[in-house]
């Protein structure tokens, strides 16, 4: 249940983590189900990387997927341009829209004793995906947590919703498995994290919440890779 909670959720991130360098002091910041809404996005790579000549521009693509392009032998992104932002000096900010049109239902496979507070909820999904100067997709940013020496990987996605509402509730799965909700969503942009980690006796936690996380930074993924 947890796996597959967490590729829906999680639909628009493929993320293999790679240890970029060592972060301090990191944990759950302390608040109760704060709200996630967001309007801007401000990301700066913290790390030295190779790429940043090749980036023109870093465009937000709602209702999307990635498919293999056979002609070019590599994966791309299909989706609706929605904003864009310059790349400069190793980051880009994008302001997001107001409203976002074709949504879809938010069809979540939820376990029993999740709540979620309304029903016919309409979402995007979305992907911060990287141009070159000729306007041809190089790669996408993710926004994550790794730590090499914890057992705790922190996945996000960005997502718009129609509505006001909240998913609560937790619970154990019959392989000892943890489970927990406390997502407070607004109308408009939201980011979802995913806390993936290990309990002191060896079984899996996955904690979806919308409080972000310490130590989150951006990365960068090229196209050319799974």
């Amino acid at each position: 249940m947890i796996s597959e909670m967490k590729r829906i959720v999680l639909n628009c991130l493929f993320i293999t983590a790679l240890l970029v360098g060592a972060l301090a002091s990191c944990g759950e910041k302390e608040n109760e189900m704060p709200t996630s809404s967001v309007s801007v996005i401000n990301a700066k790579i913290l790390y030295d990387n190779d790429y940043d000549d090749m980036i023109s521009v870093v465009k937000l693509l709602v209702n999307s997927e990635r498919i293999h392009d056979p002609d070019n032998r590599k994966y791309i992104w299909q989706g609706v341009e929605v904003a864009r932002g310059d790349y400069r000096n190793g980051g880009f900010t994008i302001n997001l829209p107001e409203n976002v049109d074709n949504l879809k239902p938010f069809d979540l496979e939820l376990p029993p004793k999740a709540k979620i507070s309304k029903k016919n909820v309409l979402y995007a999904n979305s992907i911060f995906i990287a141009y070159d100067k000729d306007d041809e997709q190089v790669g996408y940013f993710y926004y994550i947590h790794f730590l090499q020496c914890e057992e705790t990987i922190v996945e996000s996605a960005l997502f718009y919703f129609d509505r006001d509402f909240t998913i609560t509730g937790s619970g154990t799965e019959d392989d000892g498995s943890l489970w927990s909700f406390a997502c407070n969503f607004k109308n408009g942009w939201n980011i979802l994290y995913g806390i993936n980690s290990r309990t002191s006796d060896g079984n899996s936690s996955l904690k979806m919440t919308t409080a972000e996380p310490d130590c989150m930074y951006w990365s960068f993924r090229n196209n050319d890779r799974y």
